[in-house]
């Protein structure tokens, strides 16, 4: 049973930091769009 609880929680970690780091990817892409769209800021 505690095997079971270990792996649906290293799930629900890696699910965090995914999707932690798919936010930060959609920011780093739209600080690029917006850069190209305003190239003097």
């Amino acid at each position: 049973m505690k095997c079971v609880l270990f792996i649906a929680f290293s799930l629900q970690q890696n699910e965090k930091t995914f999707k932690e780091k798919v936010l930060k990817d959609n920011y780093v892409l739209l600080r690029l769009a917006k850069t190209k769209e305003h190239p003097q800021d």
